[in-house]
């Protein structure tokens, strides 16, 4: 009895301090070595949509990750004889509630694929990749582009949707004419698997637990199910509603200055990995006609809505002349650094029929918007020897 309880208690030890030893030993590596992704590889998302919200919209929606971490289709093989398209930016780009099939990028690739566009380009299919996320800045879409580079064979074309990230963010800082300083948090994207911490001891926040999970992830689909989506739209609107709108005119100027110097640098980064690199400059709708249209706007708000209260908003008067100086800054310097570029507000209705909001598109903005980007990519398309 005696020595089955000491081999037992024997036992016990010896898996504790296995799985301690284990716990620190990936807590070490893991942010190391782990791959980053800037989506959870294989997730697939179905929401409904609260269409008395957001009528624009469809009422069902898909939102699916490929295996590389991409919204779009299966990733092409090695070797195919495939013309590569990746897109990174923000959430104009990631069209969260447009579905699988009738967000900009699908149309984008239907159009690329059509037979004259595969004569054009010279190659057998054409594949679209958006590795868009949400507030994703120049300085974070170089970071991002560098996490992922290495799975990709090739890239023959990166387009680029810079600019409403950088302008939402600095109006929630209170649109300073001072910049505080820059911090590493600046440039780190919200990845959706990657190996760093904070981690702890709960279960869900071990580095055993997110090892297991990101290993599932890239062996398995993950699928999710959410109704009653749109219900946080309303509630953002609601707050701009009550709150006080300011029409003064900050000095953009810093920002701007910022702006251009962080976009030089993505630009200048993406023709080093890129056989052609291409600035899809974003539209957007300025000020509304009616008051009641003005009630589908939420953001440009001075603080974070998503966290808290916000006692001021910026007019959409301003509003658009702050973006206006953004996609101003955006030819500039995609027309000095020699990338082609698109200005999408003179191929897309700027009404509430194409966006459900003052930046996000709907369907029908974006086949707008992919059918123009498509156009200008065949225009401009030239047959050369990769970059990189």
């Amino acid at each position: 009895m005696t020595a089955t309880l000491v081999t037992m208690g024997l036992t016990v030890l010896v898996t504790v301090i296995a799985a301690l030893v284990t716990e620190y030993a990936l807590r070490f590596l893991l942010p190391r070595y782990a791959e980053k992704f800037p989506w959870a590889p294989n997730l697939q998302v179905e929401m409904e949509v609260l269409r008395e919200v957001l009528p624009q919209l469809e009422a069902r929606v898909r939102f699916y990750i490929n295996s590389d971490g991409e919204r779009g289709d299966p990733p092409m093989r090695r070797g195919e004889d495939c013309y590569r398209v990746l897109v990174s930016g923000d959430s104009f780009a990631e069209s969260w509630f447009v579905d699988q099939e009738t967000n900009w990028c699908a149309v984008l690739q239907r159009q690329l694929n059509a037979p004259a566009s595969l004569e054009a380009l010279g190659n057998a299919r054409v594949h679209v990749g958006s590795i868009a996320r949400s507030l994703t800045t120049c300085r974070k879409q170089q970071t991002l582009l560098r996490s992922v580079l290495h799975r990709y064979e090739r890239i023959d074309l990166l387009v680029l949707v810079p600019g409403l990230s950088e302008a939402v963010l600095w109006v929630q800082e209170g649109a300073p004419a001072e910049l505080r300083a820059r911090t590493a948090e600046d440039g780190e994207p919200n990845y959706g698997q990657h190996g760093n911490g904070p981690f702890g001891w709960r279960p869900a926040r071990t580095a055993t637990y997110r090892c297991i999970s990101n290993m599932r992830n890239r062996l398995f689909v993950t699928r999710s199910h959410r109704t009653g989506c749109g219900m946080s739209v309303k509630k953002l609107r609601d707050k701009r509603a009550t709150a006080r709108i300011d029409d003064h005119q900050p000095d953009p100027s810093a920002i701007l200055e910022r702006y251009a110097e962080d976009l030089d640098a993505l630009v200048r980064y993406g023709c080093r990995i890129a056989r052609r690199v291409f600035a899809a400059i974003p539209a957007y709708i300025g000020v509304p006609d009616t008051p009641a249209d003005e009630g589908q706007f939420w953001n440009f708000g001075y603080g974070n809505p998503h966290v808290g209260a916000v006692e001021r908003y910026m007019s959409s008067r301003v509003a658009a002349n702050i973006l206006a100086a953004f996609n101003a800054t955006t030819e500039r310097v995609a027309a000095a650094a020699g990338v082609e570029f698109c200005r999408l507000e003179d191929h897309v209705d700027r009404n509430f029929e194409a966006f459900y909001d003052r930046i996000h598109l709907t369907a029908k903005g974006g086949d707008q918007v992919g059918r123009a980007i498509a156009a200008a990519v065949l225009a401009g398309s030239r047959h050369e020897p990769r970059a990189n």
